[in-house]
């Protein structure tokens, strides 16, 4: 089930903005979580905070945002871009490791 979720809040995220993703899927992840028999609130934060996680983790793509569309599509004098897809992934890693650490 939780699979499913965060599949389909990745595909969301890569295609919409974040904020509205969170938005319209993190509630229905909260519901999920909470009508689950075991867990109860416990399991509506994980669900949650996974969300959340992959939501972050689906804008590391060049393409998940206008800002990133616009960065990634600057080039230097001889043509070669300035980015590469490889920076936008060094830069989700360091922050998803900061906030590993941080909680």
């Amino acid at each position: 089930m939780m699979l499913v979720l965060l599949i389909l809040m990745s595909i969301v995220a890569t295609f919409v903005s974040h904020t509205v993703s969170s938005m319209i899927l993190l509630p229905l992840f909260a519901k999920i979580g909470l009508s689950m028999a075991t867990g109860g609130l416990e399991h509506s934060r994980q669900f949650v905070l996974t969300g959340v996680l992959m939501n972050s983790g689906a804008m590391v793509l060049p393409v998940s945002s206008f800002p990133n569309i616009n960065s990634f599509s600057l080039c230097k004098e001889d043509g070669k871009q300035y980015l590469k897809t490889w920076d936008y992934i060094k830069v989700c890693y360091l922050k998803l490791d900061f906030f590993l650490i941080e909680f």
